[in-house]
């Protein structure tokens, strides 16, 4: 499976998020070391609209299933990096594996905001 790296930038003094086709490949080590500039990878999944998800993407999802500790259905999660392995957090503290514990596929995923600009929606 083949994978496009690639990242945006939130701009922590500023306020601004910059995206992927707004960077020059000249200034993306100053971006990436950067002490103002947060930066966030794409997951190479996009959700049911087609838009790509990035850590620190706030996205509604569908989850498999339910079980003491996790709920079932649509919930607004983070996204986010660990392990080797893209997870995701809802409001709770749960900790879901993105792939894993939702419905697999696009159509269950959709970016609703990040964690930056809409922090309300978490």
């Amino acid at each position: 499976m083949k994978r496009e790296i690639k990242f945006r930038f939130w701009q922590t003094i500023e306020k601004f998020m910059l995206n992927w086709d707004e960077i020059n490949l000249s200034s993306l080590y100053e971006l990436l070391t950067a002490a103002d500039s947060i930066p966030m990878q794409f997951t190479g999944l996009t959700d049911k609209n087609g838009k790509e998800i990035y850590e620190g993407d706030l996205v509604e999802l569908k989850t498999n299933y339910h079980t003491q500790d996790r709920r079932f259905g649509w919930q607004k999660v983070e996204i986010f990096f660990e392990n080797l392995q893209y997870l995701c957090k809802n409001n709770l503290g749960q900790i879901y594996d993105l792939l894993e514990e939702t419905d697999k596929g696009s159509y269950c995923w959709e970016v609703v905001g990040n964690i930056y600009e809409n922090p309300e929606l978490l």
